[in-house]
């Protein structure tokens, strides 16, 4: 019977080499998939109002701002992003859904960052600043 003894330094050799394959398949972290938006700049997005963006490995982003339908084209180079024009059907809605979606399509126009922190993205302005927070929702 053959018997194989690694040492610590080989073991961990052994380890990365084991590993670096499965990590150059890793694909980066990206928008694309579906978000709930949570938060609009500082305010936490209310509770009975929902608020998504599915962002397609196109550039395609579709969604709702809390009462209509939306669809825009997003070009992202690395974490910068920006959205061509937005388009959105026009029924009329009352109350939090109204004002929740013209504060979602206020800030869409403002963002030109992204980065994801596992499943929360976060968009941001030009000065980094944060102007809306989504979670994963796929």
């Amino acid at each position: 019977m053959s018997r194989l003894s690694v040492t610590s330094t080989h073991g961990v050799a052994l380890l990365g080499l084991m590993i670096a394959p499965l990590m150059a398949h890793a694909e980066p972290a990206s928008p694309v998939g579906s978000w709930q938006i949570v938060r609009i700049g500082d305010q936490d997005a209310a509770s009975q109002v929902k608020s998504r963006l599915r962002f397609a490995a196109d550039g395609t982003v579709t969604g709702t701002g809390g009462c209509n339908r939306l669809r825009a084209h997003a070009t992202i180079a690395d974490e910068q992003l920006s959205f061509g024009p937005i388009i959105s059907t026009r029924m009329a809605c009352f109350g939090a859904a109204m004002q929740q979606e013209s504060a979602v399509l206020t800030k869409l126009e403002k963002v030109k960052n992204w980065h994801r922190q596992g499943d929360v993205l976060v968009l941001s302005d030009e000065n980094k600043k944060t102007v809306l927070i989504l979670t994963r929702s796929d």
